[in-house]
């Protein structure tokens, strides 16, 4: 309900609504939020959401190397969705 409440002044409702979820994947925390969203897909249908994972992959050293580990594992967390 609140995705159809429109924030721009007019009376139109919204074509798009954005939902971050902050957080690491993976921890305890956001576990339920990540099943929130999980289940929000099944509510709307797959073909109406997307699923968008941004992540920081830190470069370590004088060596430059890229860390993609924790990418890599929470990018398959969220696959399993």
């Amino acid at each position: 309900r609140v995705a159809q409440i429109p924030v721009d002044g007019t009376t139109k409702s919204p074509d798009v609504c954005l939902v971050e979820v902050g957080g690491t994947v993976g921890d305890i925390e956001s576990m339920v939020f990540l099943e929130a969203i999980r289940q929000f897909q099944f509510r709307v249908g797959r073909e109406r959401c997307c699923l968008v994972h941004v992540s920081l992959i830190p470069v370590l050293g004088s060596v430059g190397e890229q860390k993609t580990k924790p990418t890599q594992h929470g990018v398959k967390e969220l696959m399993s969705l």
